[in-house]
């Protein structure tokens, strides 16, 4: 049971960051006139016209040939492109705070209403339903705990590891979310699957947008 849990827990951690990565290099190669038909472009939901998205399923192939190589040759990429991903994180947050306006801020915490599909949005009841959506952005951490056996003093280490790499992702994820609020009206952004790369062009940063997407695009592969 446990087994099955977990393969259908990283099952929909893949499709949902292939997903955000094909988005991403859609929105980065839009500019030169590439564009796929929705029935390739997009996963279908029933009534968006959608029927698959191509570019998800070629990363997910090519990430499973990588992860078929030796374990170091994948641990040198990985660890280059992590590198690079929180370099382009940083940029976008530094850019992105010249962009800030402080209206956008307010309410903070807009007003509770109930939707007609039965979630909720808004209040306090609002938050608790987001962050049961985002949740997956938080899938691999459980996965350090996995590899205790391959590291060198594991009760220091593996604390470590987890609680700091915990840390430095909830900084820099909620980092990301207020300079993404403060630079557009939070309901600018909806069914936005490229957000940041949206707001730079939209603020007048399209140089900084393209290579922000670029370095997001090669990152998300981690």
């Amino acid at each position: 049971i446990a087994g099955w849990a977990l393969l259908a827990e990283y099952f929909i951690a893949v499709a949902f960051v292939a997903s955000g990565l094909s988005a991403n290099f859609q929105g980065l190669i839009s500019p030169l006139g590439f564009k796929l038909p929705t029935t390739l472009s997009i996963a279908s939901t029933g009534s968006n016209g959608g029927l698959m998205d191509l570019f998800a399923i070629i990363i997910i192939l090519l990430v499973a040939t990588l992860l078929s190589r030796s374990a170091s040759q994948t641990a040198r990429v990985e660890n280059t492109l992590v590198i690079l991903k929180v370099i382009a994180i940083l940029v976008f947050i530094f850019v992105g705070v010249t962009a800030i306006k402080g209206q956008n801020y307010v309410p903070f915490i807009p007003k509770y209403h109930a939707n007609t599909d039965g979630s909720a949005f808004g209040g306090w009841q609002g938050i608790y339903a987001g962050v049961s959506e985002i949740f997956l952005a938080y899938i691999g951490f459980d996965s350090i705990a996995a590899n205790s056996a391959e590291a060198k003093n594991p009760q220091k280490t593996m604390p470590r590891g987890i609680l700091g790499s915990l840390f430095i992702a909830v900084f820099l994820f909620i980092s990301v979310a207020l300079v993404l609020v403060g630079m557009f009206r939070y309901s600018d952004y909806a069914n936005n699957a490229e957000p940041v790369g949206w707001a730079l062009r939209q603020s007048g940063h399209e140089i900084i947008a393209t290579i922000v997407q670029a370095v997001a695009v090669i990152g998300m592969f981690t």
